[in-house]
């Protein structure tokens, strides 16, 4: 009977292991999709508005240690971010400092879609029941 009890909780400790892994699965797939290469604005709408241009010729870098790199011309802007799984969707948390241009990009947006090469996301949380939304491009 020791084997049988024994045997109960390797199998629990098996299943609980997997719910978690299987509850991490989309932020890690994300995780390693953003740290994989560089990527641009390819649509940033904002209360409606399409706010696209505002974004052209920045290039992004997401690194693994959570620094996000936002490099145009020769000026480099240095943010943060993180993914994180809240109420059975995954979010991806973008940081700039206040005093950046790119301080409209801070939000905690909702993947909506991603492919190897795009990222389709949703803001929600704007109050007015408007839906920011920003696409993100794989440049390399």
């Amino acid at each position: 009977m020791k084997t049988g009890g024994k045997s109960i909780i390797a199998f629990s400790a098996l299943a609980i292991a997997f719910l978690a892994f299987k509850k991490q699965e989309p932020k890690a797939k994300l995780n390693a999709m953003v740290t994989q290469g560089k990527w641009k604005v390819n649509l940033y709408r904002d209360n409606g508005v399409d706010e696209t241009n505002n974004y052209t010729g920045y290039v992004f870098q997401f690194k693994p240690n959570g620094t996000l790199l936002a490099k145009k011309d020769n000026n480099l802007l240095n943010g943060t971010w993180r993914s994180e799984k809240e109420k059975k969707k995954t979010k991806l948390y973008v940081e700039f400092a206040s005093v950046s241009q790119l301080k409209e990009l801070s939000e905690d947006w909702e993947i909506i879609n991603q492919t190897a090469d795009s990222l389709e996301l949703a803001d929600t949380t704007t109050g007015d029941g408007v839906i920011d939304y920003l696409n993100l491009q794989k440049i390399s």
